[in-house]
Parts: C-alpha cells; sequence; structure tokens
C-alpha cells in the first residue's frame, strides 16, 4: 500500500480489511497486528478519503473489540492511533484518535486489558497502578511530541482541550 501511489488501489485495500474485519472479526486473532499496520499506512496517505474511512474502522475496532485487537499487540494499536493523532489531512480524525488514547489509558488503569501488556510483563500479579500510569503518560507523551514535530499549534490545542486540567506531561523535553 505505500508503494503504490493509484487512490483506488489504497481504497481496495482499506475496504478489504474492513470487510475481513466485520465478516470474521472473532477469527483474526493474530491477525490484528497486520490490520493495524495497514491502518497505520493508510494514517500517513495523503488521500484524504482511504485515511477518514481506515480510522473510521480503527475507532469502531478499538469501541467494540477491544479485549480482541489488544490481546497480542496493545502497543501496534497505540502506535497506529498516534499516527491518526499526527495526521495533517483531517484535524476531527486527530481530535478522535487523541480521544481514544484517552480510553485506552482509561482502560489500561481499569485493568480491563485482560491480553498483551499485562501477560507480556511480569510485575507480580500485573502492573501496578504506578506503573500503568507511566506507560500510558508515556505513550501520551509521544502524542505530545508528534504535535509538535508537526508544527501544528492547532493539534496542541486540541489534545488539551481532549486533556483538559491533565494534559500529557512532556518527558521529552
Amino acid at each position: 500500500m505505500r508503494s503504490n501511489k493509484n487512490p483506488s488501489i489504497k481504497a481496495l485495500i482499506v475496504g478489504y480489511i474492513i470487510q475481513m474485519i466485520k465478516s470474521k472479526v472473532e477469527s483474526i486473532k493474530s491477525g490484528w497486528r497486520s490490520v493495524l499496520m495497514v491502518f497505520t499506512t493508510a494514517a500517513y496517505d495523503g488521500v484524504v478519503s482511504v485515511s477518514v474511512v481506515a480510522f473510521e474502522n480503527v475507532e469502531l475496532a478499538v469501541l467494540e473489540h477491544f479485549d480482541q485487537v489488544v490481546e497480542n499487540c496493545f502497543m501496534d494499536c497505540i502506535n497506529c492511533l498516534i499516527a491518526f493523532a499526527s495526521n495533517k489531512i483531517n484535524p476531527q480524525t486527530s481530535l478522535k484518535a487523541i480521544a481514544l488514547l484517552q480510553i485506552c489509558e482509561d482502560r489500561l488503569e481499569d485493568d480491563q486489558i485482560a491480553g498483551g501488556v499485562l501477560k507480556s510483563v511480569s510485575y507480580g500479579d500485573g502492573l501496578q497502578p504506578s506503573h500503568k500510569r507511566l506507560v500510558m503518560d508515556t505513550l501520551l507523551s509521544m502524542v505530545d511530541f508528534v504535535a509538535s514535530c508537526n508544527n501544528d499549534s492547532n493539534l496542541q490545542s486540541r489534545m488539551q482541550s481532549v486533556f483538559g486540567d491533565r494534559p500529557p506531561p512532556n518527558l521529552l523535553h
């Protein structure tokens, strides 16, 4: 998808992935990593329609199939959302992606992530609350860093509106 310049081919690839999710969501299992890679590529794509459709389906997957998506590829999901959060093409998409990152943080704090992160890190009975907070603060700092690299002050102000009185700390300064 990265090497193809034809927008209709890109739309066809994203459409195929979307159809696969809709028809076989319970059977995807380890395939979520590949699905998220395609959507991450679409996030960086210059074709607005491809990017918007891809994000709508990432949003649907995160909201409706969160446990399945993050079971073995939590970081891939976060990377995909960061790619959409740094999207300059569609400001509404980047704002929604930032909100989805906040939802991921809340679920991590509430121990709603049953697989992936909690299984792969051995801290006794899972991550301690302070570790969970550090993981998400670091991820949100990455979003802040992406926003500053984009020289997009609107994205930084939109992040401020999503996070309100608790903006992500900037660990990179």
